[in-house]
């Protein structure tokens, strides 16, 4: 991981900063983004980069139905890691984890629901519980892929700013 510096005294980007009035709105900011910045998440202004390249990586578990838990076993079932910055890979995966996880808590719901009120799980009162499942997909990666460059935007904004 890359720690971020400001300007270092006499570079070109300090040069910049001392002939500016002052510290630019966020949409005056942007607009003077590098133009062979290409890279969403990377932002270069008044010749500084303010925010480096983000990796985003998803990991999750899933314990075990009989209760165990080992974080090295790597079961498709109980485990999914996916990037999502810089390149997307493996998404469906982590989506695949989070179903069987609404799953799980469904199936544990309907269960309490047997034990608690037994004459309640021949209702059809009970068939939204039977019949429920996950949406596909789960995750809207795309909108969650915008907020993080949105967050990127606003990072290196605020580290120019203060």
């Amino acid at each position: 991981m890359i720690k971020h510096a400001g300007p270092q005294s006499g570079s070109e980007a300090i040069q910049i900063l001392k002939d500016r009035p002052s510290v630019s709105t966020f949409p005056e900011w942007l607009s003077y983004r590098d133009a062979d910045d290409e890279d969403p998440i990377v932002m270069n202004t008044f010749s500084h980069t303010w925010q480096h390249p983000i990796t985003a990586t998803i990991t999750t578990w899933l314990r075990c139905p009989d209760g165990s838990f080992n974080m090295k076993d790597r079961d498709a079932d109980f485990y999914a890691t996916a990037s999502l910055f810089p390149e997307r890979e493996g998404l469906e995966d982590v989506d695949h984890v989070f179903r069987r996880t609404l799953e799980r808590v469904k199936d544990h719901v309907a269960s309490l629901i047997k034990v608690r009120s037994p004459s309640d799980v021949d209702s059809s009162a009970f068939d939204p519980i039977r019949t429920w499942s996950p949406p596909t997909p789960l995750i809207n990666w795309d909108i969650l892929a915008d907020e993080i460059v949105v967050g990127a935007k606003q990072t290196g904004y605020g580290r120019y700013a203060t």
